[in-house]
């Protein structure tokens, strides 16, 4: 709209002085030497004309860039917003923060009373997946489950082939080689590595612990498997989250009372 407005008396004035000629009296048709001088401006006023839009175009950008009001935020941009102020007391990594669609699935499910239990009366937590890195997920979660006085046994095959430790305790290769009782086996892999931990468990171990995945980890045929077996499964889940969210009253909790 601003380039139409800008361009038409620029328009104007050009054609009115570069190709409205007075008329001739004396014959009807321009006299030669006429035809010749037209012939010889042609290119100039053809610049000149060329130029005048351009700069009418130029203009009307930069009026209406400087009248339109700013753009919204973009659905990311508000997502990001929404996390950074509804987020877990506990602040332990990136991927350990849940969604405002998982705070409101997690509210209202029954799997709260089944959580509240595990948690609740667990005091040995197999760690899948642990690792010395601290910027991965898996390590700040086990600390604070330490720190919530549970006993937290890390297992991964590659730590134990460098004779490893994690958060001074023994890492071991599989869930079913840890000798001490476990009550509760903390997954981080990815959701496609999760079946063989399941199986392992479900085939190698007389008690049956509660099997549990990390936010995002999920496989349902694997659940379906173990749950039949007699295993009780929580996927989608950080118990970091959970013990504030619900007040569950941890090991640490139980020895003060």
């Amino acid at each position: 709209f601003f380039c139409l407005v800008g361009a038409t008396p620029l328009v104007k004035i050009s054609l009115e002085t570069h190709f409205m000629q007075p008329p001739d009296t004396a014959s009807s048709g321009p006299p030669p030497h006429r035809i010749a001088t037209s012939s010889r401006l042609l290119l100039p006023r053809a610049a000149t004309l060329y130029l005048a839009l351009s700069v009418a175009v130029l203009w009307g950008c930069a009026v209406e860039a400087f009248t339109l009001p700013p753009a919204p935020l973009s659905l990311r941009s508000r997502s990001s917003q929404v996390l950074r102020t509804e987020r877990s007391p506990v602040l332990l990594a990136p991927r350990c923060v849940p969604t405002t669609l998982q705070v409101a699935m997690s509210a209202s499910s029954d799997v709260d009373e089944t959580v509240q239990k595990a948690l609740g009366q667990a005091s040995t937590i197999a760690v899948v997946g642990a690792t010395k890195r601290e910027s991965m997920p898996v390590y700040g979660v086990m600390k604070y489950l330490q720190n919530q006085g549970y006993r937290c046994i890390p297992v991964n095959p590659s730590a134990t082939a460098k004779g490893e430790s994690i958060h001074g305790e023994k890492v071991y290769a599989r869930v079913s080689d840890i000798p001490d009782e476990v009550q509760l086996v903390d997954i981080f892999l990815r959701s496609d590595r999760i079946a063989p931990v399941f199986e392992d468990v479900v085939t190698n171990m007389k008690t049956r612990p509660v099997l549990w995945t990390q936010l995002g980890i999920v496989d349902e045929d694997a659940a379906a498997q173990a749950h039949e077996a007699g295993c009780i499964v929580v996927m989608d889940r950080c118990p970091a989250i959970e013990i504030p969210r619900l007040g569950i009253t941890t090991p640490s909790a139980r020895s003060k009372m």
